[in-house]
């Protein structure tokens, strides 16, 4: 493949990736509305961490421990939110790239 075609193809990447970007604005505003459940998380398309968060949630009706476990993975992604964006980009870049 040449130059110019490396070139076409990664413009038509980058385009692509715009097109699905995920705003960290938007991401925080869902942090604060349904962060307890993840909706931050399912924005960003990162299920597992959805799954995690509740089970730490709803699973501390019966064991208050694991709800400060919840919380405290909770204000660690506040400040996680800028990496997790990133993250989510460089996924689509790579789904893009194969």
């Amino acid at each position: 493949m040449g130059d110019m075609e490396r070139t076409e193809r990664d413009l038509l990447v980058e385009q692509l990736v715009w097109k699905r970007k995920k705003s960290l604005g938007m991401a925080y505003l869902l942090w604060l509305m349904a962060g307890m459940v993840g909706g931050h998380r399912v924005y960003l398309n990162q299920m597992k961490g959805v799954y995690i968060l509740m089970f730490f949630w709803f699973a501390g009706f019966w064991f208050p421990a694991l709800w400060l476990i919840g919380l405290a993975a909770l204000v660690a992604d506040l400040f996680l939110m800028p990496s997790l964006v990133r993250a989510h980009m460089e996924d689509v870049r790579r789904e893009y790239q194969l």
